[in-house]
This record gives C-alpha cells, sequence and structure tokens, in this order.
C-alpha cells in the first residue's frame, strides 16, 4: 500500500531494498512468479505505474529474468481518502481474494521499510511450505539518522546490497527512545509497554524478546479474512496485535527468529514517533521479559529468544 508520502518512500527506500540482488531479482532468476500488487489512491496511480515501471524495468533487464515471471499492478481504489484504516482494511481483503483464488502466499511489504539483502529470498525459500503464516525481525528507527547512515554506506560502497547484519547496526544506533528504553538490563525500561526487551551479549550479537513479531509471509485462508473482517473489526494493526493468537491455535504461526535470515527496519519521522510510539519507563523492570498484553502468542513469544547480529556498516 502507498499513498500520499508513502510513494515518495516506496520510491526512495523500501523498493530500492526490495530490488537488491538477493531479494525480488534472486527470485526471478530462480523460477519463482512474483506478482507485485501496489493498492494506493487514485491521484497517486499514474506516478506509481510509471515508478515502478521503470525500476522493475531496470531489474528485469539486468538480470535476464523472464518477463512472464513478474506482473506488476497498480490498484487504486475509490474508497474515502480520509479514512485511511478502511483503505487498509479493503485493501487487505482484496489482497487475500486474490491470493486466495491463485493458490498462492501473500508477502507483505511496506512502503516505510528498508529490507537487508538476502531477506526476501530467505522469507520465500521458507515460507514456500503452503498453510503457514511467518512472522519476523524488526526494529523501528528515527527516519533521518537512519537515511543519514545508509547515504553514508552507499556513498563509501556504492551499488553494495546492505546485508542483514549491517542493517542491523545502522537500525541499533537510529532506533525510537521506545525501543531503546527497553533494553532490559537496565533497571528503569519499557519493556512491559513496548512488546520488546533486548539485552547486548557481546558487541555484535543482541537478543531479544518480540513478543509482537510481524506477520509477514502466509498462506490465506478463507478464516483469515472473516477472522481480521469480524473479530478484529478490520483493524489492520491486529495484524500482529491479534490475529497471531488464532494462528498460534491452528499450529499454522512460524517466526524466523534470527535476523541472519531476515530483518527489516521499519523508518519513523520524528513526528510518528513522538505521537504514536512514545513509552513511560518503569522502574524494578531489570531482565524483565513479561508483557502487558496476556495472549496467547505474546507468552508463547516468551520462550523464544530471538538473535540479532550486528556488523560495522562502514566493515570492508
Amino acid at each position: 500500500m502507498a499513498w500520499n508520502w508513502g510513494v515518495d518512500a516506496l520510491r526512495d527506500y523500501a523498493l530500492p531494498s526490495l530490488l537488491q540482488r538477493d531479494n525480488i531479482p534472486w527470485l526471478l532468476q530462480n523460477d519463482f512468479e512474483v506478482t507485485f500488487n501496489v493498492f494506493t489512491l487514485p491521484n497517486d496511480a499514474d506516478r506509481l505505474r510509471e515508478m515502478l515501471q521503470d525500476a522493475f524495468g531496470r531489474v528485469t533487464f539486468s538480470s535476464n529474468a523472464p518477463s512472464k515471471a513478474l506482473t506488476v499492478n497498480v490498484l487504486p481504489t475509490d474508497h474515502d481518502p480520509s479514512d485511511t484504516l478502511g483503505v487498509k482494511r479493503l485493501a487487505f481483503l482484496a489482497q487475500c481474494q486474490l491470493a486466495t483464488e491463485a493458490g498462492a502466499p501473500i508477502l507483505i511489504t511496506g512502503s516505510d521499510a528498508f529490507y537487508g539483502n538476502g531477506s526476501i529470498r530467505n522469507i520465500c525459500l521458507y515460507a514456500r511450505k503452503p498453510g503457514v503464516a511467518t512472522g519476523v525481525l524488526s526494529t523501528r528507527v528515527k527516519r533521518d539518522p537512519f537515511l543519514r547512515l545508509l547515504q553514508e554506506y552507499q556513498r563509501t560502497f556504492p551499488g553494495r546490497p546492505v546485508s542483514n547484519a549491517k542493517l542491523v547496526d545502522m537500525a541499533l544506533r537510529t532506533q525510537i527512545e521506545a525501543a531503546e528504553l527497553s533494553d532490559v538490563d537496565r533497571d528503569r525500561n519499557t519493556s512491559f509497554t513496548t512488546g520488546s526487551s533486548f539485552r547486548r551479549l557481546s558487541d555484535d550479537i543482541h537478543v531479544g524478546i518480540y513478543h509482537l513479531p510481524s506477520p509477514v509471509m502466509f498462506w490465506p485462508e478463507k478464516t483469515d479474512t472473516w477472522f481480521f473482517d469480524y473479530w478484529c473489526k478490520g483493524y489492520y494493526q491486529s495484524l500482529d496485535h491479534i490475529w497471531p493468537a488464532k494462528l498460534v491455535a491452528q499450529r499454522r504461526w512460524r517466526v524466523l527468529a534470527s535476523s541472519d535470515i531476515f530483518f527489516l527496519a521499519e523508518l519513523t519521522p520524528e513526528e510518528e514517533e513522538v505521537a504514536k510510539h512514545r513509552y513511560q519507563p518503569e522502574d524494578h523492570r531489570l531482565f524483565n521479559e513479561a508483557f502487558a498484553m496476556e495472549l496467547p502468542h505474546t507468552v508463547h513469544s516468551e520462550m523464544v529468544v530471538a538473535t540479532l547480529r550486528r556488523e560495522w556498516y562502514l566493515a570492508p
């Protein structure tokens, strides 16, 4: 989904990261059929079509991928643009219907995300098995400081993809305040309310508990759309807050708990961080790995220690 500022975000960092050599281009070179759907508003449709045609045209030409392996669709909706949640609901339900009819999985990609090189390849190889839904590791970062590090990396290593380990390093250097304060090696932290708790084991290894890992790739079933529309009231954030409880009960839920397999950074503008992602630290939370919201998947997640491996982003 991309409209308004999301079109620029997709163009400037999400799409370039998706088109790194071991992400979508690798799929096209290895017999995967890729349909790239972008749901948008009518005013942004033409701009998106031009942008995507240019970006994917260069990729298919440079990778010698067969043209039939890739389909790109821009799908505008006439829904009231002021009803953002309604637009997201309709887009999600429409994509589930398309995938169900095609007998294919869905890979959700965000216009405000940056993906490590190889992450898309890895999750597609793992989640090829029908029936599973796969969650991944991510963290929110301060958009502008992150982009400055990314630009420095690109100037230093022109044309070189960003590995997951280097992306982890950039993310940890620029994470939003709430994520930084989720460090449970400090007695006063925000882990009880953010849904994440992190610990540093060494310079290059960090570990964490992710109570709400984001579902990224899944094979939709009819019961999923019913559950989302009825129980979740179409609220898009319920995809990681509530839906995994159903997936756990059905034994469909899988979490890729290593950043070497998959990692993404969610780029967060300062105004959004202040408005939506600020939490008050609490005392006596040393080594706390509990979470205020107790659901089957949040409790289950406390049993899984995720690994984040970092490598200095300017290392040769």
